[in-house]
């Protein structure tokens, strides 16, 4: 019988941490992803930590590394977390989105938050 955490990547939640220097970032990022679950808070330099929750999913990490680096006038640092562990995102292209996803560093936190 298979293991009940054998669930593929697409099919993990995870959360895509942004560090935005404008809380104008999170009405944009909401209009990006209508579907998603969107939090945000107050950040300490008077911009806002916004938490996108989805799917470890192609398309959402290719929108969020397209935003991400299409507004990096007005975001400082973008995060993959998955569970306690996180991966940093800012500099990589949208193009190399899937690389990023079959990454020994992507695999090893799925890993660690299954055990």
């Amino acid at each position: 019988m298979p293991d009940s955490r054998e669930e593929s990547s697409s099919d993990f939640e995870v959360a895509y941490v942004i560090e935005a220097r404008s809380k104008a970032i999170e009405g944009e990022l909401r209009a990006l992803l209508p579907e998603a679950d969107i939090e945000s808070g107050d950040n300490f330099v008077g911009g806002a930590e916004i938490a996108v929750f989805g799917k470890l999913a192609l398309g959402i990490l290719r929108s969020i590394l397209d935003f991400v680096n299409r507004n990096r006038d007005r975001v400082s640092s973008a995060t993959l977390k998955i569970g306690t562990e996180g991966i940093e995102l800012t500099g990589y292209s949208a193009e190399q989105a899937e690389k990023l996803l079959q990454s020994p560093a992507v695999m090893e936190a799925i890993r660690k938050y299954r055990s």
